[in-house]
């Protein structure tokens, strides 16, 4: 029996099809043009331009590129790893303890999301900005200290500010796991006899 037309083609898979394009468009015209122009040697429309490899070749041949290189993955790796026990962390306090006020807690978690990214990254130079910021002078002032203790401008301080900001994602994530952890895990510790460890109230 063959099917009509109109029963093979919906509105759902139109609209998906279309959306499919236009992300598509918007995403790999840019990309093919980028592509293009790394391997030509001036930019469109100049005369004599000619097919090389010669950028690629000055870009990552050159000695500056590979403390460049190491500190980006310096960078990625300890934003990762700070993020997943910050996000991880909170998570389990929220799920799998009692403690006070935790709806309000889950809530405040979330705060640093909310906030713009270019916002977040002010709040934190007026706070560990070494000439300007708040804590670093008030730690100054208080142990009579020479110089700034923290610097947000370092490698490791940007690598603060980024996880503070994306911590959220995990915290969201590690949480509906934990939950439905506890949720089938339960039942199995109730018949041996034993609870989750839990934080008092």
């Amino acid at each position: 029996m063959r099917l009509k037309l109109k029963d093979t083609i919906s509105v759902q898979s139109v609209v998906q099809v279309g959306c499919v394009c236009v992300v598509a468009y918007l995403t790999l015209i840019p990309l093919l043009m980028l592509l293009y122009n790394s391997i030509r040697s001036a930019p469109p429309g100049e005369p004599g331009a000619y097919f090389t490899v010669k950028n690629y070749l000055e870009a990552y041949i050159d000695p500056k590129f590979f403390p460049l290189l190491m500190n980006s993955i310096i960078f990625a790796v300890g934003n990762c790893l700070v993020t997943l026990f910050l996000g991880t962390s909170l998570a389990w306090i929220y799920e799998r303890t009692n403690t006070p006020l935790k709806k309000s807690f889950g809530v405040m978690a979330l705060i640093p999301f909310i906030i713009p990214g270019i916002l977040s990254t002010v709040a934190w130079m007026l706070l560990l900005s070494p000439r300007i910021g708040i804590i670093n002078k008030f730690i100054m002032y208080l142990f009579h200290l020479e110089k700034a203790p923290f610097n947000i401008y370092s490698l490791f301080g940007m690598i603060w500010a980024q996880s503070v900001h994306l911590y959220p994602l995990v915290f969201l994530m590690m949480a509906a796991a934990s939950s439905v952890f506890g949720v089938r895990l339960t039942p199995g510790i109730s018949d041996r006899g034993t609870t989750l460890m839990m934080w008092p109230a």
